[in-house]
């Protein structure tokens, strides 16, 4: 909050390298996720965050929630074993 106040005074955009999905999905309007050196996706949490994105690149079955105020809540499980 107290660098989204400062970035709204000064008219500067502030830039974050954050690993807590759910963390980043809260306080940013911009994200620009990254996997194994390249973008694979840039856009506002709600379309950055996708589950195909997150089990595409992170091999994980995600469960995107959503909280009271409609941003994503990101919990992640490890993929299920099938056929054993």
């Amino acid at each position: 909050e107290t660098l989204r106040r400062h970035a709204a005074t000064a008219g500067i955009p502030v830039i974050a390298a954050l690993h807590d999905l759910t963390l980043a999905a809260r306080f940013c309007d911009r994200m620009v996720v990254l996997a194994q050196g390249g973008i694979v996706a840039d856009g506002p949490p709600d379309q950055a965050l996708t589950a195909d994105c997150l089990q595409r690149h992170w091999q994980i079955e995600p469960e995107i929630l959503l909280s009271r105020q409609r941003l994503p809540v990101i919990v992640p499980h490890l993929p299920t074993a099938t056929g054993a």
